[in-house]
């Protein structure tokens, strides 16, 4: 029985072995970036206390009162969308491979519950309005998730493999460690999807000397709207921040 609070959802090697195993008789789904953004965050225990992709109760609880049963914020749904023609071949129990885009496997998911979702409901409790003209996040919700989401538990048999900017990819375990190694007690955390400038870095490190804290810079490089910079210019632009 997985501890509820590990550090991730891998499991250990010999049962990764015996999911691989398992894997080649699997249906499987290769995930597209996105979701594959949402699975590492699980695994990695960033979306801690999920232990896999919401189901209908969850996502209901979550659209309606922002909260998980625990009382939890959580201000939106996490939940593994699918097309029809999969949604139909899934069954409680049904275990799934989930694979990266060139196929290899990252974790195994026990189907818990298949539902077609209320897009525009979603739409509206989420960004306030169903109008995809009015916000991307509607745009995308209607043009790039699939109508039907399927929620379960997983367990997970390895990370999503990046190529870029390896030492900043710290899981949430690997980022409180390095704060001890520093013997950082006070840390003040900065999360943002802009672009800083002089102004952002003397208003965080006026901050800082306030209440005599380490800078902990937690940048969202999200997926680009038509106009907006790649997140490797972004992701330069923090380095350049801490270089100064």
């Amino acid at each position: 029985m997985r501890n509820q609070y590990s550090e991730s959802l891998l499991v250990h090697f010999r049962r990764a072995e015996e999911l691989r195993a398992e894997a080649l008789d699997c249906f499987s789904i290769d995930l597209n970036a996105r979701q594959l953004c949402d699975l590492e965050l699980l695994l990695n225990r960033g979306m801690y206390p999920l232990d896999g992709f919401m189901n209908r109760t969850r996502y209901d609880m979550v659209l309606e009162t922002m909260h998980l049963e625990n009382g939890t914020a959580w201000p939106m749904p996490i939940c593994l969308d699918i097309d029809e023609e999969v949604a139909q071949s899934l069954s409680v129990g049904k275990r799934i491979a989930l694979n990266d885009s060139e196929g290899f496997l990252l974790a195994i998911l026990t189907v818990n519950e298949v539902w077609q979702p209320d897009k525009k409901r979603e739409a509206k409790k989420i960004y306030g309005t169903d109008d995809a003209a009015a916000h991307p996040g509607v745009r995308r919700l209607y043009d790039q998730v699939a109508s039907w989401y399927v929620g379960g538990t997983i367990e997970g048999v390895s990370l999503p493999i990046h190529y870029d900017f390896q030492s900043m990819r710290l899981t949430p375990s690997e980022t409180v460690r390095r704060f001890t190694m520093h013997g950082w007690r006070r840390v003040l955390g900065f999360h943002t999807t802009e672009y800083l400038h002089c102004a952002h870095r003397e208003m965080v490190l006026t901050a800082a000397r306030q209440v005599g804290a380490a800078v902990f810079l937690h940048p969202v490089a999200d997926f680009s709207d038509p106009g907006d910079r790649d997140y490797y210019t972004q992701v330069r632009c923090y380095q350049a921040f801490t270089t100064k």
